[in-house]
């Protein structure tokens, strides 16, 4: 009887291993996110100490896990670089307006917030990239050009 019990628990136990955390196969999942970002776009000039509204669609086959935002000073606009940047992390930033950042999850989300522009912040080019990860730790980045002007 105690053979009989053991392998019925090794059975069960098996049984469960094999079904996996959330029904999805995200072990063999090697495709990644795709990103779509209508805004900021190349024409967008925001003035500081004002809001940029960012808006992105992201896609995955599975399931999308986290993103990341860096925002980088390209320069003014006779082409002068500096390193410049900052960043936003999806699981412990806020937006201009103190919220948590949308997060993201399943196939399809789409984030959106305002983004406020410093005060002190340079008149001149910058570029917002964006870097997804899906569950299986997949990545893709894209990034958009705006501008700044605080006149």
């Amino acid at each position: 009887m105690k053979l009989l019990n053991y392998t019925l628990a090794v059975i069960l136990s098996l049984g469960l291993m094999s079904c996996g955390s959330d029904g999805g196969d995200d072990d063999n999942d090697t495709t990644k996110p795709t990103i779509k970002i209508s805004s900021p776009n190349n024409s967008t000039v925001v003035k500081a100490e004002k809001n940029l509204t960012v808006n992105i669609k992201v896609s995955d086959n599975v399931a999308l896990d986290s993103y990341e935002l860096t925002v980088n000073y390209v320069g003014a606009k006779n082409g002068v670089k500096t390193t410049k940047e900052f960043k936003f992390d999806s699981k412990t930033d806020k937006d201009a307006d103190g919220k948590a950042l949308p997060k993201i999850s399943g196939k399809n989300s789409t984030i959106s917030f305002p983004m406020l522009i410093s005060k002190d912040a340079k008149p001149g080019v910058y570029r917002l990239t964006i870097k997804v990860t899906d569950k299986a730790a997949n990545s893709v980045s894209a990034n958009q050009k705006f501008e700044v002007d605080n006149y």
